[in-house]
């Protein structure tokens, strides 16, 4: 078995004839401020010329489906391998962009699809990685369990999962009585892909940031040593923020090389892949090739990308409120309908363009405050106060369902602060409720 990480989700596995593409996204994407790292153009020369025959979508978001890659790949001779989800949204807009051969797969059951491998695909089981209990839940994540036969071994792939300890276990466990044989390598990502703490104003950002990062690999080395893998490399979160909001960049919470050491350990082999680098992995042994793809990376050009939003056309405010009326209906519609008490409130600050300082906080003397609008359901006893900052453009988008508030909060294109600075989870996800 071979395994190649380019950058973020993007890799290849290939054993005997049989070869895979997993999440294969390059370039900016559609409905975030991310552009991949450090790979960042031609990713679908990458595809043609490793011509797999599967190509496997862990979810939608849009830095693991890139409409815009695999609508200039050959749509004959590859099968995207999905999930088959109750919401067949993925396979639709799989369709859409030509796609003829998709194989859905349900959730633990593995399948032979060649001489030579056999997969099997682990549903999302939480939706956060602290197992916080939540009201609202989404079947949207997934995670690859890869096994070549003329080897043996076992590559478990979770790409964004959000798998806590105890599902780590289920896996292990599935494994051994499905798959008759043990994970021997696994990848997770490690840090905060997320809007924290890089997108929060009211928080000592730097030191959350060493605080989220010393946390992830804690936590990754406890789900490897669950497993009983022998060897390890992190992938996903390789990204950059672009555009206007670049200097967001120093407070993410994905960690550097240095950090990345920590996680040597004499129980496993840890392999640090990035760039294309190739694991080869026998009955006997892990090699690596270190030849890495020739790319660079200007600082310059990024920091001047325009975000998909920016580029629209500006709405009446009239519209704004009109739409805003609408959404906040289906809003409070919807948490009633399925039982969930408002224990917060939300107020949106409108502006006409956020513009950030030096120190990536906003610059409110370049920046104008257009209006502010209130999620305040009449409800007593709230604990929670939420402040979210963002551009007309984008907020109108998010209103009317044109962009994604599930991509748009995690995608570094809003800003925020709250009290108390306590993650609940119900919060964020109760924004995909507040469209007409």
């Amino acid at each position: 078995m071979e395994i190649k990480h380019y950058s973020n989700s993007f890799l290849s596995i290939k054993s005997g004839n049989t070869k895979i593409i997993c999440d294969p996204w390059v370039g900016t994407t559609s409905e975030n401020a991310w552009i991949s790292d450090p790979l960042h153009y031609g990713g679908e020369k990458i595809v043609k010329a490793y011509k797999p025959k599967y190509i496997y979508i862990s979810h939608l978001h849009c830095d693991h489906f890139d409409p815009n890659l695999l609508s200039k790949i050959d749509k004959n001779n590859s099968t995207i391998i999905i999930k088959k989800f109750k919401i067949p949204s993925i396979k639709n807009r799989i369709k859409n962009i030509g796609f003829k051969k998709i194989l859905e797969l349900e959730e633990w059951t593995v399948k032979k699809i060649s001489k030579d491998i056999s997969i099997a695909i682990v549903p999302q089981l939480t939706n956060n990685n602290d197992g916080i209990e939540t009201n609202i839940e989404y079947d949207l994540d997934t995670s690859i369990l890869i096994k070549c036969h003329k080897s043996n071994k076992i590559f478990y792939n979770n790409v964004d999962n959000p798998i806590d300890l105890k599902h780590i276990k289920k896996i292990r466990e599935f494994v051994k009585n499905k798959m008759r044989s043990k994970i021997d390598i696994c990848t997770f990502n490690i840090g905060a892909a997320s809007e924290y703490p890089q997108c929060f104003l009211n928080i000592n950002r730097d030191a959350e940031r060493k605080k989220i990062i010393e946390k992830s690999i804690t936590k990754t080395m406890k789900k490897i040593k669950i497993l009983g893998a022998k060897a390890f490399f992190p992938s996903g979160g390789s990204y950059k923020v672009s555009g206007k909001f670049y200097n967001l960049n120093k407070f993410v919470a994905l960690p550097n090389i240095q950090a990345l050491k920590k996680l040597e350990n004499k129980n496993f082999k840890f392999f640090n892949l990035l760039g294309g680098q190739t694991l080869k992995i026998t009955k006997k042994e892990f090699t690596i090739d270190k030849n890495k793809l020739k790319l660079s990376f200007n600082d310059n050009a990024v920091g001047k990308i325009k975000y998909s939003y920016e580029k629209k056309k500006k709405p009446d405010l009239n519209e704004i409120n009109h739409t805003f009326y609408k959404s906040s209906a289906n809003y409070y519609s919807r948490l009633k309908k399925y039982n969930i008490s408002q224990k917060w409130k939300i107020n949106f600050l409108v502006f006409d363009e956020i513009k950030l300082n030096r120190q990536a906080k906003i610059d409110f003397k370049k920046s104008k405050i257009l209006k502010k609008y209130e999620l305040d359901y009449p409800n007593k006893g709230k604990t929670y106060f939420l402040d979210i900052f963002l551009d007309l453009k984008l907020f109108y988008s998010l209103l009317s369902r044109k962009s994604s508030w599930n991509t748009a909060l995690s995608g570094s294109l809003i800003l925020f602060k709250r009290k108390p600075n306590k993650f609940l989870p119900d919060i964020p996800f109760s924004l995909n409720f507040l469209t007409i």
